[in-house]
């Protein structure tokens, strides 16, 4: 099934929320790129508190950034053409989305280097490796692309 990102301002939306805690959770989705400015993938949650996320990962043995079992798999397409592929999770931020905290997953995508602007670009997600922990204590509330901050 092919989905539409909403398109809000800075951020693309996509609406139907990608279970993490299910191994091969998929979701496919078209997007146009708008902008000449790095994407973040953010996964904003209903419950996070980010200075209590980050003392849990800086117990596990984590300096630089927060970590989670999370591996979130991104493959995008240009006319069934493969032209990006990357992992997501391993290091991730915990920031202000807004009207709630998120988890920005690194790294970032580059634009144009990564995915061209002004194209139709199919995006597919996949979950390879779940994070039932963090979907159960927190509660996912979407997952969006958005400009980077960094």
């Amino acid at each position: 099934m092919l989905l539409r990102l909403r398109y809000l301002g800075n951020i693309h939306v996509i609406d139907n929320i990608i279970d993490i805690s299910e191994k091969g959770a998929y979701s496919r989705h078209e997007i146009v790129v708008k902008w000449e400015r790095n994407l973040s993938i953010d996964i904003s949650f209903n419950k996070l508190n980010p200075d209590e996320f980050i003392i849990e990962s800086m117990r596990k043995g984590n300096k630089d950034y927060s970590s989670t079992s999370l591996r979130l798999q991104m493959r995008c397409f240009n006319n069934n053409n493969l032209i990006y592929e990357a992992m997501f999770g391993e290091e991730v931020i915990a920031g202000d989305g807004g009207d709630h905290w998120a988890l920005i997953l690194l790294p970032d995508i580059a634009i144009p280097e990564d995915l061209p602007l002004k194209n139709i670009i199919i995006c597919d997600f996949k979950v390879i490796e779940p994070d039932v922990y963090l979907s159960k204590k927190y509660g996912v509330r979407q997952i969006t692309l958005r400009k980077a901050s960094l």
